[in-house]
């Protein structure tokens, strides 16, 4: 359900509330079921939604066919979300990170940082022309999340990645189609792929937030932000232990 409240968290349309509802079944027992989530958008609909694993036992669908009818009767709307994509799901889960207002940096950086990517263009090209990498791509990475810049998040986010201005659509993407460099596909930051950084190849062993936590053969580690990784020539995805 995380993911799931991510894509909520970002539509800047949602706030969410908690919920539970009441009825009385055909023989006048009360039953009731608290959805996981509610939202009230700002056109003033008013989804309700679970976000299950699986289908659920008798009395979960019981609860959804109930649930269903009293919001169709009340003008709201019930659903039941599937879980995300692992790319999309990953995607959203790494530009959460930088949500906050502090990442988009000093005073009018987004300005310059939207105007970079007016003609869309690779991630790391954009970055680059909008100033030092090490400063922007917070700030990219900011725009991309509040929907200031758009790209397909279906798509591993990468150095190459397209990105356009708000509402663009790549047309010449498919859904699962992209590729990290080193040819490594899907997303390039998961525990136990192996990347070459500063002329040392190193694993992914953890990650937090911004940070990419890496060991070394010898036992080495440190915790470097994507936006360094991202700015080294030698950078290198070179593949996973994990199956």
């Amino acid at each position: 359900m995380r993911a799931q409240l991510m894509v909520l968290d970002r539509d800047p349309d949602v706030t969410g509330r908690p919920g539970r509802l009441l009825w009385r079944n055909r023989r006048g027992q009360v039953r009731s079921w608290a959805p996981q989530l509610f939202a009230r958008r700002s056109d003033g609909a008013a989804p309700l939604a679970d976000c299950p694993g699986h289908s659920g036992g008798e009395r979960a669908v019981k609860a959804s066919e109930a649930v269903t009818q009293a919001c169709a009767d009340i003008g709201w709307i019930y659903r039941r979300i599937p879980p995300l994509d692992d790319v999309l799901a990953a995607n959203l889960k790494w530009l959460a990170g930088y949500c906050h207002p502090r990442n988009a940096g000093r005073p009018k950086l987004i300005v310059v940082v939207v105007g970079a990517f007016t003609r869309p263009r690779p991630l790391i090209e954009g970055t680059a022309a909008a100033g030092d990498p090490i400063e922007v791509l917070p700030c990219v990475f900011h725009a991309l999340w509040h929907g200031r810049l758009t790209a397909d998040l279906d798509t591993p986010l990468y150095e190459r990645i397209l990105v356009g201005p708000q509402g663009w659509s790549d047309p010449g993407t498919k859904r699962g189609a992209g590729r990290a460099r080193g040819g490594v596909p899907g997303w390039p930051w998961r525990v136990g792929t192996r990347v070459r950084f500063c002329g040392v190849t190193w694993q992914v062993v953890a990650l937090s937030r911004q940070e990419i936590h890496l060991v070394s053969p010898n036992g080495g580690g440190q915790a470097v932000l994507a936006e360094h990784l991202f700015t080294d020539p030698d950078f290198t995805v070179i593949g996973t232990d994990v199956p």
